[in-house]
């Protein structure tokens, strides 16, 4: 299922998990948390980041991208999504 929705990220707050795996490889996950507004429904999200990837900057973005919803309603989003910042409107006097 396609959804397009809006991502708020309220700051550039960057979370790192990092240990040592089963194979005893170290791993590192960045996250970044946002939410997410699909028609009425908000939810709480973590968005994976790259390596080297910076963090998105505080605003709205729009998402468009292949979503599922889980077994107990839940929404599954893709590990990586491209989020488009949304233009500010100028305010009218």
């Amino acid at each position: 299922m396609n959804i397009t929705g809006r991502i708020e990220i309220k700051d550039a707050a960057v979370f790192t998990k990092s240990g040592t795996g089963k194979n005893g490889r170290e791993y590192n996950i960045r996250e970044q948390h946002g939410f997410i507004k699909v028609g009425d429904e908000v939810r709480r999200i973590s968005l994976s980041l790259d390596r080297d990837q910076a963090a998105y900057p505080a605003g709205t973005y729009t998402v468009n991208s292949a979503c599922a919803v889980g077994r107990y309603g839940d929404l599954l989003v893709p590990r990586s999504l491209a989020l488009t910042p949304v233009a500010r409107s100028a305010k009218s006097a």
